[in-house]
C-alpha cells in the first residue's frame, strides 16, 4: 500500500476516465521544457502542484528504455512509480512481459485505486540504467509518473532554483596532478600523498622516456623478402594530422629518415575522445615474424586478485611503446611511407607489431618484478596498486615510483589515479566489494542498434563476452542469436531473436557484482543440468553470508541433449571443475548437487564407459560430493534451465514425464507444497501424493472420468507439455479448443487457455497450413435423424496426391455423422474396386453397416459394383447435389486432414502416407466442439490412451467427501 500527499486541494496526478484523458503535447510543452525541471516561482522545495495542462509546472524530466525516449514526471508524493495503458502497449511492443497482479492503492483523496499488474524495464538517465517495476494503472492521466523508488534508485535530487537536477554522486572535482578522493583521506593523508607525488613527479621529468632496460629486436622467418607498399591516400584533414604527429616524432626522436627496401603504409585510427592514433600497418611485416611466445598476464587472475582492495592507484606510462628502444638491426623494418614526405622509420617500439606486446610485458615484469606482487598487478602498460590501509599503500606506491624512475619511465601525470575506493581497470569497475561491469561499456552495448546481419551479431555478441562471467544464464538466453552464426542457417530475425536481444542488454544493466576469491577459504561449486544447457556458480562463504565468484553456461550439443539425466549431471560437474581449475586445482572444495546418482563417482568400481571414463578425469581433485534437494538448489538450475517464450517449435517429438515435475524449481509451485504442509485443511481441493501436486476439478459433466483429480503443471514444464499435445503428430496442430481439452482433461495450471492460445497464435506451422474460418454462405442444409453411431456415414476421395513411395495416390477419407469418427485409407488406384473391397473389409465388418451413406457423384460412387455392395446391405445412398460438395459431411473432414498432413509433409511430398494413423488418431481423440466428447469416447466409452500413463491420478482416499468440505 502506499498514499500520495496532498498539498491544498490540489493533488500530485489523477485518475480518470479515459474520455477525460489528456497528455501533453508539443504546444504545451516542448522537448526543451519538458526534459529539464520547470521553475516554481514560490520558494524552492521538492514537491510540486498538479496545474493545468496548457499551463503545466510540473517537472518532467527525459528517460531512455532500449534508446526509446519517454517523458516521465517527477512525483515525491509518490512511493512507486507507474505508467498508464497507452505506455503499457508501448513497451509490450518492446517485448517486455506485463505480469497481472492486482495492487491496492489509496490516492490523495483516500479512495482506492488498484493496479492490474506490472512491467519490468531498464531506465536510463544520462549515463546511468536501473531496473524498475512500474505498476499499471489503465486510467492514469499522466503517461509515466516516476515515484520515490525511481529517485532512490536513480539517485537524483532536483534543484527547483536553477531549473536542473542532479545525481547525488556528483560532486565537481579541481583539476589536480593526483586524482584523490578528498573524502577518503584526512588532511595529515593528504598532504603525505601529495608531497610524495610532488617528489616523484619532479624527479621523473615531463619529457618522454627512455628505458635501458630491454630493446624490441625483429626476427624474420627464414626466406623472407622485403615488402614495400603504397601509402593510403588520405584527405587534407588527416594529412594534417599525420604531418603534425610526424614532427612531433622527430622532436622526440621516436623516428628518423629512413633509406630502408621495406615500407609500410600509415593509417589513423579512432579514439574515444574522437582524436585520432597514428599507426602503421604492419600487416604483412607481421605475416614474415617469427612470433615470441613470451606469454601476457591471465586477465581473470589479475581480477582474482583484487579483493579487499580498500585503497586502488593506478599508473598510466606515458606513450609505453615509444619509451623502449628498437635494436639498430631491426629499424629498417619499421620503415613506413608519409605521402609529401618520404620514408622513415622507428628508433622507438611502435604500436601494431605483433611482438610488441610480448617486448613490453617482457620488461615491465623485469623492472617491477615479482616481489611486489599480490599488491602491484601489471597487464601491459596497465599498472594498479592495491592494499588494506593507507600507510602500507604509500609504502608500495614510493616503492614503485622509485623502480620506474630508475628504469628511466615517465608516466602520464593526468590519467594517473590514487588512493581511490574504486576504480576502472582492464574495462571493469574495481572496490572493495568485488568486479561490476563498466558503466560506460555497458551503456555502449545498451546503445547497439538491433543487428541486421550475420557481422552484426558476431560484434554484439563479441563485446558483451567480455561480461559473460556477471551473466548467470549467457549461454542460454544468447541461444537464439548463436543459432544464426550456424553455417547454412538463413538469417533472420524473429521475436525469440529478439527477447534474446533485449533480454541480454536488461541482464548487463542490472549486472550482479562478483566476489574477488580468497584462497584461504574453501571453494564451493554448485552445478546443474537441463534438457537445454549447463550451469555452474562457484562461491565462498564469508561472516556475512555466501558470496558469489564467478558464473558460468553453457548450452549443449546435439549429441549432449540425448545424454540421460545422470550423464547431464556428470557433464556438469566435469565441465565446471574443468572450466575453473585454476581457482580448484590443489585444494579441497564441495560440489553440490541435485542429482542424488552422481554419488557414486568417488565409489566406482570396475569402472567402464562415458561415466567411467570422466570419473578419472576428475580423479585429480580434491572434493566431496554433497547432495542438495533441488528446490534449494536454485542458482545453478536458473543457469542451465532457460525459460523460452510461449511459442512453437518444430520438434514434434516432445514428450514430458511427470516425475520430472519433482525437480521444479517454480517459486509458485513449490510455495502450494508449503502452503499444504502448513495448513492441509485450508485447501481441501489440494493434494499431494507420491511428490507431486494434484488439484480436485469438477466437471460440468457428470461422469466419473471427468470427475476428477488433475496433475498440477510447474511453470518450468507447461510449454514442453502444450508442445507435446499440439505439435506431435498424434496431436495434430489442432485448435485452441482441442489442444486446451486435451490438455486439460488430465492437467491444470492457471490461466491454461491463455498460454494454450498464445502458444498457437505463434505457431509458425500453423499460420501457413490453416486457412480463415469463414461463415458458410447462405442457410445450411438438414440430414436424417440419427440416434447412434455409425447410422449414417460419409465418404470421400482426396486425390491424386504425389505417388508415395509406397506407389500410393489417394486418399479414401470415411466419417461418423453422429460420433465424428473418421477412418482414412491410402490407396494405390482410387477404382470402384477398390472402393468396395475397402468399404466392405474395413467399414460394413467391422463397425456395422450404417442406415445412411452420403457422398458425392464420383464415377466410383454412380458404379454399378458400389451400389450392389450398398443395395445387398440395404444401405441408403443419398448423393449430394451436383456443384455443391458443402453438403458431404466429409468434405470438411478432408480440409482438416490436408492440413494435417501438409503440417506433418512439408517438403517430402512423397511420404504423405507415412502419418496418417498418427493423423487420424489425433483428430479421434481430440474433443469435438459439435459433441463435446471425444469421438473415440463416443464410439467405445471411455477416453483413449496413447501410451501407458507413467502416474496414478486415482485419490479415492483423499477425495473430498462433499461440497462442504471442499468449501
Amino acid at each position: 500500500m502506499w498514499r500520495t500527499r496532498r498539498y491544498g486541494a490540489q493533488l500530485f496526478f489523477l485518475f480518470g476516465k479515459r474520455s477525460e484523458k489528456r497528455s501533453l503535447s508539443r504546444r504545451d510543452v516542448s522537448l526543451v521544457q519538458a526534459t529539464k525541471i520547470l521553475k516554481i516561482s514560490s520558494k524552492p522545495k521538492l514537491d510540486f502542484l498538479l496545474q493545468h495542462v496548457g499551463n503545466d509546472l510540473r517537472p518532467y524530466v527525459q528517460i531512455k528504455i532500449l534508446d526509446i525516449p519517454f517523458l516521465g514526471l517527477l512525483d515525491s508524493g509518490a512511493s512507486r512509480s507507474f505508467i498508464n495503458s497507452d505506455t503499457l502497449i508501448q513497451l509490450q511492443i518492446l517485448n517486455f512481459n506485463f505480469v497481472p497482479k492486482v495492487i491496492s492503492c489509496t490516492v490523495a483523496n483516500s479512495s482506492d485505486a488498484h493496479s492490474i499488474g506490472y512491467i519490468t524495464v531498464p531506465i536510463t538517465l544520462k549515463d546511468r540504467t536501473v531496473l524498475l517495476d512500474l505498476l499499471v494503472m489503465p486510467d492514469l492521466v499522466t503517461n509515466l509518473i516516476l515515484g520515490v523508488d525511481f529517485w532512490d534508485r536513480m539517485g537524483i535530487i532536483p534543484n527547483i532554483s536553477d531549473d536542473c537536477w542532479h545525481f547525488t554522486s556528483c560532486t565537481p572535482t579541481q583539476p589536480s596532478v593526483a586524482i584523490v578522493e578528498q573524502s577518503r583521506l584526512t588532511d595529515e593523508q593528504h598532504h603525505s600523498l601529495q608531497t610524495l607525488l610532488d617528489l616523484k613527479f619532479s624527479l621523473m621529468g615531463d619529457k618522454l622516456g627512455l628505458t635501458p632496460v630491454g630493446r624490441h629486436e625483429i626476427r624474420l622467418v627464414e626466406g623472407a623478402i622485403p615488402i614495400k607498399q603504397r601509402y593510403y591516400p588520405v584527405n587534407p584533414i588527416k594529412q594534417k594530422i599525420i604531418n603534425d604527429t610526424i614532427d612531433e616524432m622527430l622532436r622526440d626522436r621516436v623516428i628518423e629518415p629512413s633509406n630502408s627496401g621495406w615500407a609500410s603504409p600509415v593509417c589513423l585510427i579512432p579514439k574515444k575522445d574522437k582524436t585520432y592514433r597514428f599507426c602503421v600497418d604492419y600487416r604483412k611485416l607481421n605475416s614474415l615474424t617469427e612470433r615470441d611466445a613470451f606469454p601476457l598476464p591471465y586477465i581473470n587472475t589479475i581480477l582474482d586478485q583484487l579483493r579487499d582492495a580498500k585503497y586502488l592507484s593506478s599508473l598510466d606510462i606515458k606513450s609505453a611503446y615509444w619509451q623502449i628502444e628498437v635494436a639498430e638491426n631491426s629499424r629498417p623494418f619499421t620503415a613506413f611511407t608519409v605521402p609529401g614526405r618520404g620514408l622513415f622509420q622507428f628508433r622507438r617500439m611502435p604500436f601494431g607489431l605483433t611482438n610488441a606486446p610480448a617486448t613490453f610485458q617482457r620488461i615491465i615484469d623485469t623492472i617491477l618484478g615479482p616481489e611486489l606482487q599480490p599488491n602491484v598487478l601489471v597487464y601491459l602498460d596497465d599498472v594498479v596498486i592495491i592494499s588494506q590501509d593507507f600507510d602500507s599503500h604509500l609504502k608500495i606506491l614510493n616503492t614503485v615510483f622509485d623502480k620506474l624512475i630508475a628504469a628511466g619511465f615517465t608516466l602520464n601525470k593526468n590519467k594517473c589515479h590514487f588512493c581511490r575506493s574504486e576504480l576502472k581497470y582492464l574495462g571493469y569497475v574495481v572496490d572493495s566489494f568485488g568486479l561490476h561491469p563498466d558503466p560506460d561499456k555497458v551503456k555502449a552495448i545498451l546503445d547497439i542498434p538491433t543487428p541486421t546481419t550475420v557481422n552484426d551479431i558476431r560484434r554484439f555478441l563479441g563485446t558483451c563476452g567480455w561480461y559473460r562471467r556477471f551473466i548467470p544464464d549467457f549461454s542460454t538466453v544468447l541461444a537464439p542469436l548463436t543459432r544464426l552464426l550456424r553455417k547454412n542457417v538463413k538469417f533472420e530475425w524473429t521475436s525469440e531473436c529478439e527477447e534474446s536481444f533485449l533480454k541480454l542488454k536488461e541482464l548487463l544493466a542490472t549486472a550482479p557484482v562478483l566476489n574477488c576469491p580468497d584462497f584461504t577459504k574453501p571453494f564451493v561449486l554448485q552445478t546443474d543440468a537441463s534438457a537445454y544447457g549447463l550451469g555452474a556458480v562457484l562461491t565462498q562463504t564469508f561472516p556475512d553470508g555466501e558470496r558469489v565468484v564467478c558464473y558460468l553456461s553453457r548450452s549443449l550439443s546435439r549429441a549432449e541433449q540425448n545424454y540421460s539425466t545422470t550423464e547431464r549431471e556428470c557433464l556438469a560437474v566435469i565441465w565446471a571443475v574443468e572450466q575453473l581449475r585454476h581457482y580448484l586445482e590443489g585444494v579441497s572444495f564441495t560440489v553440490i548437487t541435485d542429482h542424488h546418482s552422481l554419488l557414486w563417482l568417488h565409489s566406482l568400481k570396475d569402472p567402464q564407459g562415458r561415466l567411467a571414463r570422466w570419473a578419472l578425469r576428475l580423479q585429480p581433485y580434491t572434493f566431496t560430493l554433497v547432495h542438495r534437494k533441488g528446490k534449494d538448489n536454485i542458482v545453478p538450475d536458473l543457469l542451465s534451465r532457460t525459460v523460452p517464450v510461449i511459442e512453437a517449435v518444430h520438434s514434434s517429438d516432445v514428450t514430458v514425464d511427470p516425475n520430472d515435475f519433482k525437480t521444479s524449481k517454480d517459486p509458485w509451485y513449490l510455495g502450494m507444497f508449503e502452503r499444504l504442509e502448513r495448513s492441509p485443511h485450508k485447501y481441501p481441493d489440494w493434494r499431494v501424493k507420491d511428490s507431486l501436486l494434484y488439484k480436485y476439478i469438477k466437471s460440468a459433466l457428470q461422469s466419473h472420468d471427468y470427475e476428477k483429480w488433475k496433475l498440477v503443471v510447474p511453470s518450468d514444464f507447461r510449454q514442453s507439455l502444450i508442445q507435446e499435445n499440439h505439435n506431435n503428430v498424434t496431436s495434430g496442430h489442432l485448435g485452441v479448443y482441442k489442444t486446451f481439452w486435451r490438455i486439460h482433461h488430465r492437467y491444470y495450471w492457471p490461466r491454461m487457455k491463455c498460454d494454450i492460445k498464445r502458444y498457437i497464435s505463434r505457431c509458425t506451422t500453423c499460420a501457413q497450413h490453416k486457412p480463415e474460418q469463414l461463415r458458410p454462405a447462405g442457410l445450411m442444409g438438414s440430414h436424417p435423424q440419427i440416434y447412434e453411431p455409425w447410422q449414417m456415414i460419409s465418404l470421400d476421395f482426396i486425390g491424386p496426391l504425389p505417388r508415395s513411395t509406397q506407389g500410393r495416390t489417394h486418399l479414401l477419407v470415411v466419417s461418423d455423422y453422429m460420433s465424428k469418427f473418421v477412418l482414412l485409407f491410402p490407396i494405390r488406384t482410387a477404382n470402384a474396386k477398390t472402393l468396395v473391397k475397402c468399404i466392405e473389409d474395413s467399414v460394413f465388418l467391422v463397425y456395422g453397416a450404417p442406415q445412411f451413406l452420403i457422398c458425392d457423384n464420383g464415377v466410383q460412387m454412380r458404379s454399378r459394383l458400389f451400389l450392389d455392395l450398398c443395395e445387398s446391405y440395404r444401405v441408403k445412398v443419398r448423393f449430394t447435389p451436383f456443384y455443391h460438395p458443402q453438403a458431404d459431411p466429409a468434405e470438411r473432414v478432408n480440409r482438416v486432414v490436408k492440413q494435417l498432413i501438409a503440417t506433418y509433409v512439408k517438403n517430402n511430398h512423397k511420404h504423405w502416407d507415412v502419418h496418417l494413423a498418427s493423423i487420424a488418431c489425433a483428430l479421434r481423440t481430440s474433443k469435438h466442439e459439435t459433441i463435446g466428447v471425444t469421438p473415440y469416447r463416443a464410439n467405445f466409452g471411455k477416453e483413449f490412451r496413447i501410451r501407458g500413463d507413467s502416474f496414478d491420478t486415482d485419490m479415492t482416499d483423499n477425495e473430498p467427501i462433499d461440497v462442504e468440505q471442499r468449501l
